[in-house]
């Protein structure tokens, strides 16, 4: 998910010539999260990330929705994540084909990236 920025500066050097240089960055789009009450996510567990760190999975994250969103937001490899009703711990990450299936007392919420537009893309399984 990310979003190209492209930034034009227009520099003038003498009365009869301007130079205009052109840079154009890849950036991280901020992701959302859509929310699918009394479900699991379903995909596969997430204990190791990508990039070889400990997912800490199940582990910290009481009562820190906001903490577990930007933590999935750093990890391209999560998808989304489960919250449990029984503690209040969203430390869940889930990652590979997200397939919600109904579970009382979890609560899916499914990463997506928010485009330019303004509408939001499914990042990854729906």
């Amino acid at each position: 998910c990310t979003v190209t920025a492209t930034t034009t500066t227009t520099t003038t050097t003498t009365m009869t010539t301007t130079t205009t240089a052109t840079t154009t960055t890849q950036v991280a789009a901020p992701y959302t999260y859509s929310v699918r009450s009394g479900n699991h996510c379903g995909g596969t567990s997430i204990e190791t990330w990508a990039s070889g760190g400990s997912a800490g999975y199940g582990s910290g994250f009481v009562d820190d929705l906001g903490a577990c969103k930007s933590t999935c937001s750093l990890h391209t490899d999560c998808l989304g994540f489960v919250l449990r009703d029984s503690d209040n711990r969203c430390s869940f990450w889930r990652g590979g084909t997200l397939a919600p299936y109904a579970t009382a007392g979890n609560h899916c919420y499914m990463k997506a990236c928010l485009d330019v537009s303004g509408t939001y893309t499914v990042s990854g399984g729906g």
